[in-house]
């Protein structure tokens, strides 16, 4: 990728390294010219002072006259010459004497003077009788009358510095080729942690704090991710944190609008049930204030029914109060160790007299028990359920109060009355308070809907299970206790829902 750090960074380092071979490339050329000129120009002055040196008391006269006729087995100028595949001339006074190259060009012209020793100096010179022209590098030393002029063409020093150039060359590039590997593998090794770094902040960036970066360096780069690391766990700490503040303030808001929507829901309600009392009450007050009547008969009449509203508020009033009470946070159960068969037995036989007198046949049972509960309340529990079992029996026009303890620990107190079944849609609904769907009949009873509600507030707050359920003939409503045997009643688990199961006919309060 042409925008990613490894591939910037190995063009870098490439760019850089290619300058540095240019670089030696060019220091080569000066430097190997350089070399080049002074090993020639040492073998040049080397071979002429072989030359002298050879002398060894002799003349230059001498030395030739020994040259040509070859005697004691060395020709001192030819061999010099072989030894370092020089030309080598003996001239006197400007007239050759020796050439160790025959028929080789004896004047060249001069064309530049190429530096000095102390014996002689470095010339460059060339052949003008040939074309294209031959140039020499030359050097010449006088001796006496004679002048030694060792020369070579410099072609050769042109071929031996390109040889070597050539093979600097190859060096050169298979060096550059080397750097440019180790240059991609090292790009790609410093680039690996930043690009999981770079990942790594991209998952943060789209929330996903699983993502880890995993390296043991110990430069910046180490701690570098190090740094990307912590602040990736404090990031999902704090979101944590937030999403769990904004979860509750959402759920309080939901309470909130359900508190308001339940609030405005009561206060309607209660108008709702206080709207016809007050207008009975009203309608015979005035009534009774214009002298609607003169008997005395319907005057009482007239009492009597403003007595039975005004008592039918105080009953409602005094319904929405329990029900407050009850539902308030600062209520609290007085529960004693209860014998709960006792409780059931004591409130079969004040009920019995009543079912008799609305002609239902009302049979108790209650298995022997103790449990841990407020006995006013758990008594108000079992009352209620009484009350709407008497109110909507039918058929037989049997109801049936029954404890039965169970193995678990557990006891279940049920309350069943023949007669329909309670729909579907009126399973939930039931335990909300006002609720009716028989309107005129309840309040021909004097009931206005609350005796469930306190009912469930009250087994809320006894931690009980509780419930109503169709069953063959009829319907069961029914709550459950932890028994002492089992453990303290008071410290029983949380407040449970009402339960409901599968329906089909019937109202309740």
């Amino acid at each position: 990728m042409k925008g990613s750090i490894a591939f910037r960074l190995f063009v870098v380092i490439a760019t850089v390294l290619l300058l540095f071979l240019v670089i030696i490339f060019l220091a080569f050329q000066v430097l190997l010219s350089l070399y080049l000129t002074t090993r020639s120009q040492a073998a040049l002055s080397g071979t002429a002072a072989q030359i002298v040196d050879s002398l060894d008391g002799n003349t230059m006269e001498g030395l030739l006259a020994l040259e040509e006729t070859g005697e004691s087995g060395e020709r001192v100028l030819s061999q010099a010459a072989m030894n370092n595949n020089f030309q080598v001339l003996i001239l006197e006074h400007g007239v050759e004497r020796f050439n160790s190259v025959q028929n080789s060009a004896l004047s060249l012209i001069t064309k530049a003077v190429a530096g000095s020793d102390r014996w002689g100096e470095f010339l460059v010179k060339y052949d003008n009788g040939k074309e294209p022209h031959v140039e020499y590098y030359v050097y010449e030393r006088a001796v006496g009358s004679f002048t030694i002029e060792v020369r070579t063409p410099m072609q050769v020093l042109v071929q031996g510095a390109g040889y070597v150039n050539r093979f600097i060359i190859w060096v050169l590039l298979l060096a550059l080729l080397f750097a440019l590997m180790l240059a991609f593998l090292f790009s790609r090794q410093f680039a690996k942690p930043l690009i999981k770094i770079n990942n790594t902040a991209k998952c943060i960036a789209a929330l996903n704090f699983d993502s880890r970066i995993i390296t043991y360096r110990k430069d910046e780069i180490g701690e570098l991710a190090a740094s990307v690391n912590e602040m990736s766990d404090k990031l999902k700490n704090a979101i944590d944190e937030l999403r769990a503040n904004n979860e509750q303030l959402q759920r309080e808001l939901a309470r909130e609008r359900e508190t308001d929507t339940m609030r405005k829901k009561f206060v309607a309600d209660v108008s709702h049930e206080l709207k016809t009392p007050l207008a009975i009450i009203q309608g015979y007050c005035e009534a009774l204030s214009m002298n609607v009547t003169k008997s005395d008969e319907k005057r009482r009449y007239y009492c009597d029914i403003i007595t039975d509203e005004t008592k039918r508020m105080n009953k409602l009033v005094l319904d929405l109060l329990d029900l407050s009470q009850v539902q308030s946070g600062t209520y609290k159960l007085d529960r004693v160790d209860l014998e709960i068969d006792k409780l059931l037995a004591g409130i079969a036989g004040k009920q019995r007299e009543i079912m008799a007198s609305r002609g239902i046949h009302f049979t108790s049972h209650a298995a022997p028990a103790r449990v841990f509960a407020d006995s006013g309340r758990l008594e108000q529990v079992v009352n209620n359920y009484l009350s709407n079992a008497a109110a909507h029996a039918s058929g037989k026009f049997n109801v049936r109060l029954t404890g039965e303890a169970a193995p678990d620990g557990r006891y279940t107190v049920t309350v069943f009355n023949t007669g329909p079944c309670i729909p579907d849609e009126q399973l939930d609904k039931i335990w909300d308070a006002f609720y009716k769907a028989d309107v005129s009949r309840t309040r021909d009873e004097g009931r206005h809907g609350i005796g469930l509600s306190i009912v469930k507030a009250l087994l809320d707050r006894h931690g009980a299970e509780y419930g109503v359920r169709n069953v063959a003939g009829g319907v069961e409503f029914y709550f459950t206790v932890n028994t002492l045997e089992d453990g303290d009643a008071g410290a029983s688990g949380e407040q449970a829902r009402p339960q409901a199961e599968a329906p089909s006919g019937d109202t309740r309060d």
